[in-house]
């Protein structure tokens, strides 16, 4: 994937947990996010939901990133996540014109995270 295809904002289409059945479901409900490229090498993401015993009520987290192939690599310096800070998240990336899927695997199973691009202004 070329790294220019992704500068810009997208904003949160769905948000969904793959369950051990294979079954997809929307988690958490009713989440909504922004997610930023920068062409300076930047990126940061903000999601929010109603709150959520499993899942809390928000995650954010800014960065870095490079692209490897069809993968995307989050290098996080700054977290609501203590623990998250200094670490790479990696995300298998498929873009399809202005969707961008994301897809995930962390101690909640294997996520599946819909962007659509934002028009410039």
């Amino acid at each position: 994937m070329n790294p220019t295809a992704l500068f810009g904002a997208w904003r949160l289409l769905r948000f969904e947990r793959e369950e051990p059945a294979g079954v997809r479901r929307a988690w958490p409900e009713g989440a909504d996010g922004l997610l930023i490229y920068a062409p300076s090498g930047y990126m940061s993401v903000a999601l929010n939901w109603p709150p959520d015993e499993e899942a809390g009520d928000c995650d954010a987290y800014a960065g870095t990133f490079s692209v490897e192939g069809d993968r995307v690599l989050h290098h996080v310096t700054n977290s609501v996540r203590p623990k998250r800070i200094g670490k790479t998240l990696e995300r298998r990336a498929v873009l399809d014109g202005d969707i961008l899927t994301l897809y995930a695997v962390n101690r909640h199973g294997r996520l599946r995270v819909v962007w659509q691009k934002i028009p410039d202004r």
